[in-house]
This record gives C-alpha cells, structure tokens and sequence, in this order.
C-alpha cells in the first residue's frame, strides 16, 4: 500500500495516528502525545478533504496555510490555533521520517502570540509542601520524581531538562562557576545558565551522590518512558500536596527569583529579562504568565 506513505491506511486519519505510534514504540513520544495529537490531525484531515486532499503526499506548505486562515476565520482561541498547526507539523513530520519542514504558527503563519497573565502565585511557593510531596515520593519509591520535582522548584526546570541534568557534572560546574549550564531537553535546543548556589547546590550534591546513573532517567528507560511510568504517578502526589501540576514548580521559582532581584533593586524591567532567560524563553513578555506583580 503505497497512499500515505506506506503507512498502512488509505484513510490519512488513521496513517497519520500510525506514524505517531511508530514513534512512540520507538520511545520518542508518549502515549497521551499519541491521542492528542491524532485527535488534532484528524480535524485537519477533514479540512484537507474539503479542498480536494485525500493523501498526505499531497499536503504542502500552502494547504497548511490555507488550514491557518480557516482556523482564525473560526474564531478560536489562539492556543488552540496553534496547538493544532503544531499537530499537523508532529505528525506530518512522523509520517515522512523527518522530511516536513515544519511551519511556525506565528512566524510562518500569521498566528497571534498567546498572551497570559498570571493572576494567582504558583503552587508550590510555600517550599514545605514540595519538600513533604517529593518525602511521599520517595516514600512510595518514586525516587527520581521527587529529584525532578526538587530541581524544577530549586533551578526552574522543565521536566525534561531536571530528567535529563548530568548531575555530578553540574555539581562540578556549580560549585565552580555559581551556575549550571542547560544543555538536554531545553527547547528549540538552547542552552541557558541557571544560578546555583545555597541550598539549591545542597540538593544538587544530594541528588547527585544518592543517583547511581548519570541522569535521573534510568539507565533501561527512554526519557518518553520515564514519564509514561514514574513522572505519570508523580502527578497523583503532587496533586495531594496542592501542586496541581510539575510546571506550577517552574513558576514558583519564577516568581521567588523575580521577588529576589527586586528587592536586591534591580529595575523591573531588567528582572524580568533576567528571569526569562533563567527559564530558557529570552522573551519579556512571557514572564507575565509565570509571576504574579502584585504580590510585593
């Protein structure tokens, strides 16, 4: 069957839904990524045959553009908008073994940017609720969880970049230079620098001398499996603790080293900058969905 790619179906919904299953096998993604992306693609698929498109051989760059205008001209909301062009670019990307050179929303495709402002703190401010959620974890054997939820509270870490932190090597580095350089699982590749120093480095040594491997993904493990098992049970704990979620920890830290800097007198402005590029986006604005202002 050669429709689609090979990919087993003459129907692109369901050859688009086996691409990201290869992937997943293969352990790249996981399996919510699986279903909320398939779901996704297969509103774009109803487009795409609506102007005459039955096969994802022949979707092309202008067809995804027309499908952008026929999204804003529906009046939704611009995240949705966006995650739905990320999910044709996922999966048109699977399904042609990275050949789709992907589209971005607001730079290809005219998307407005997402613009939130927090209007409560983030969970996890209060430090005694994470310390008693990760001594559940580890309670319940959930060792590396709690090290990742530490490190997203301590240094503002993804939970891709806490997994996959080489941790005697950033121990080495901290106590050095007064900072850890972010290199695995940042996003669009970007390394950063993080200040560490106080009990952030504590915890560092700690993390680093009671892991037996380099990272906090096990060694028999992909980083798409750790979070399909030990990261997926980590939420349930976090939840008990009022930490609805492991980037409410991101936030806290955010909002903590944002306070930090003010009071230090640095302008606000210049904080700001300094916080966005400690979480990796190098963009202002962003931070306004990650601190609340009225707080001090």
């Amino acid at each position: 069957m050669s429709r689609n790619f090979r990919l087993g179906s003459r129907d692109m919904g369901k050859a688009g839904y086996y691409a990201l299953d290869r992937e997943r096998k293969a352990g790249q993604i996981s399996y919510s990524t699986v279903a909320t992306n398939s779901q996704r693609f297969n509103d774009f698929c109803d487009y795409a045959k609506s102007v005459g498109i039955n096969k994802m051989e022949n979707v092309t760059h202008d067809i995804l553009r027309g499908y952008a205008d026929h999204l804003k001209n529906e009046n939704l909301s611009t995240s949705t908008i966006q995650n739905r062009i990320s999910s044709v670019n996922s999966v048109m990307s699977a399904a042609t073994g990275g050949r789709w050179t992907a589209l971005t929303a607001v730079h290809d495709l005219n998307v407005k940017r997402r613009t939130r402002v927090r209007t409560q703190v983030a969970d996890g401010m209060n430090r005694t609720g994470v310390e008693d959620a990760a001594k559940c974890l580890r309670t319940a054997g959930l060792e590396n969880a709690a090290g990742v939820i530490e490190l997203a509270r301590d240094l503002g870490l993804r939970c891709k970049e806490a997994s996959l932190l080489p941790l005697s090597h950033a121990v080495l580095q901290a106590e050095k230079f007064g900072h850890v350089t972010i290199n695995y699982g940042t996003k669009g590749h970007q390394a950063r620098q993080v200040p560490v120093s106080g009990k952030a480095l504590e915890r560092l040594r700690l993390l680093a001398a009671g892991c037996p491997e380099i990272c906090l993904v096990p060694d028999m493990q992909t980083y798409r499996q750790f979070v399909d098992s030990e990261l997926r049970e980590a939420r349930s704990v976090l939840k008990i603790h009022k930490i609805s979620r492991p980037h409410e920890l991101r936030a806290a830290y955010a909002q903590e080293r944002y306070e930090q800097l003010i009071e230090q007198g640095v302008a606000e402005k210049n904080a700001r900058m300094v916080v966005s590029e400690e979480l990796g986006h190098h963009r202002i604005d962003v931070v306004s969905s990650y601190i609340v202002r009225d707080r001090l």
